[in-house]
């Protein structure tokens, strides 16, 4: 049994490590799993990056369920989640998580998450640098015509940032997602991004040029992708 992605992208690319001078990110896996349970501790964390469900799997659980993956295959996942490690020197820390998910073949379009819990750790733009790490891996090595942005209209910043990283919004969606834990439906604006406007994008250029000392938005040269 293979995921959506699998079926219909290069499968090498699906492992591959995001990297850039200060952050590193991992595929989800093992290893990760007390990472993973600390910020699944979260509450207002797991409020705005409802990925990993159910939240509350005990250790033993979760474990196995990434090991089980893992085993089987992490073409499996039908989504694509990586750990974001800040990076210095030899060392490593986990900041957060990045994913991809509800990919769409027909259209080659994914929904992007960015998610980093602690306040510390979101300074010097590291939430923009794995977005961009993340936004080259979907246009450059996957081949992705559209990325998504769904943001609950309760967290400003996050929508602001992505306007900023030039998503359009594109509809707000009234009572779109039920919070359990709050036991309410969230409205949530819908944002898109499509590979035409990530290729003339200025800004993205300079950005990545500073952070990742390379231009992202550059189509892929297909000889080396041979």
């Amino acid at each position: 049994m293979t995921s959506i992605w699998s079926r219909s992208l290069p499968s090498g690319n699906l492992h591959t490590t995001l990297r850039s001078h200060r952050l590193l990110l991992e595929r989800l896996g093992p290893a990760h799993v007390g990472y993973l349970l600390e910020t699944l501790k979260d509450r207002n964390f797991r409020h705005h990056f409802p990925v990993i469900q159910p939240y509350n799997l005990s250790r033993t659980r979760l474990l196995t369920r990434l090991e089980k993956e893992r085993l089987n295959s992490t073409d499996q996942r039908d989504d694509l989640v990586w750990v974001i490690f800040k990076t210095t020197g030899n060392d490593k820390r986990p900041i957060g998580l990045a994913c991809l998910i509800d990919y769409l073949p027909e259209t080659k379009n994914a929904e992007m998450m960015i998610g980093i819990p602690r306040q510390a750790d979101r300074v010097m733009g590291r939430a923009l640098e794995a977005s961009l790490l993340v936004m080259e891996f979907a246009f450059n090595l996957i081949g992705l015509n559209k990325l998504i942005s769904h943001v609950y209209t309760d967290n400003k910043s996050a929508q602001a940032n992505s306007i900023k990283l030039g998503f359009t919004q594109e509809g707000f969606l009234r009572e779109h997602y039920f919070d359990p834990s709050d036991n309410c439906f969230l409205d949530v604006y819908r944002n898109g991004l499509l590979a035409d406007e990530f290729r003339s994008s200025k800004r993205l250029s300079l950005l990545s040029c500073r952070l990742l000392q390379r231009d992202v938005t550059l189509a892929p040269d297909p000889i080396k992708n041979r």
